[in-house]
C-alpha cells in the first residue's frame, strides 16, 4: 500500500480533498485488505499465532525481528482488529507466561 500510495500521492492529495466522496487509495487499500482477511480467518489466526510465538521467544531471550513485529501490530491497528483479534490472546499468553516465571522463581 505504501508503494501504491507514494506513485499515486499527488493524486490522492489533490483529487481526494476536493471531492468529499472519494475515498483516498489508503482507506481503500485497507478496507480491501481487511476484507479478504476475514475471508480468510485461518490467515489471521495463523499470525496471530506467530506474533504470540515471537513474543513468547523474545521474553526467553531469543533474537526476533523486532521491525516485522512492529510492522504487524500497526497493520493489525490499522486494520482496526488489534482488540478483537490480537489483544486477548496477547494478554492470555502474558498472564501464562508470568504465572509460570513466578512459580520458578519461587522454587
Amino acid at each position: 500500500m505504501l508503494m501504491i500510495r507514494g506513485i499515486a500521492l499527488y493524486l490522492d492529495r489533490t483529487y481526494v480533498k476536493q471531492n468529499p466522496n472519494v475515498r483516498s487509495l489508503w482507506d481503500m487499500g485497507l478496507q480491501l485488505f481487511h476484507k479478504h482477511l476475514s475471508l480468510a480467518p485461518e490467515v489471521e489466526h495463523k499470525t496471530v499465532t506467530g506474533l504470540l510465538r515471537m513474543i513468547e521467544s523474545e521474553r526467553l531471550g531469543e533474537a526476533v525481528d523486532r521491525t516485522l513485529l512492529n510492522h504487524l501490530l500497526k497493520i493489525f491497528t490499522a486494520l482496526g482488529i488489534y482488540s478483537e483479534s490480537f489483544e486477548k490472546p496477547f494478554l492470555e499468553c502474558t498472564s501464562e507466561f508470568y504465572a509460570a516465571e513466578r512459580i520458578k522463581y519461587m522454587q
